[in-house]
């Protein structure tokens, strides 16, 4: 009996048990606040290009002072977009 007793218990501590983990019961939400003036937006938070979360007053760059210079991202993307197009222009002429 004390035999059976152990050879149970041995296989039982081999056995492995796999518990699923539900992430969504774990996962405690940090309130979401303006960045500028900390209310909590709530599900109506703006994001900025910057990273930053704010209300429906500081949603605009000039608003909260955003750091991110768009006028170089913008011209950036205006000479990738449109490269120069230059014609040899003596080729007409005799």
């Amino acid at each position: 009996m004390a035999k059976d007793v152990s050879i149970l218990s041995e296989k039982i501590s081999s056995l492995t048990i796999i518990a699923e983990k539900d992430d969504h019961s774990t996962k405690i939400q940090k309130p979401q606040k303006c960045m500028a003036c900390m209310k909590k937006v709530g599900l109506i938070g703006f994001n900025c290009k910057c990273g930053g979360i704010f209300c429906k007053k500081h949603r605009y760059p000039e608003e909260h002072a955003c750091v991110l210079d768009f006028k170089s991202i913008g011209r950036a993307a205006l000479v990738k977009e449109n490269p120069l197009c230059k014609v040899d222009k003596l080729e007409n002429r005799i």
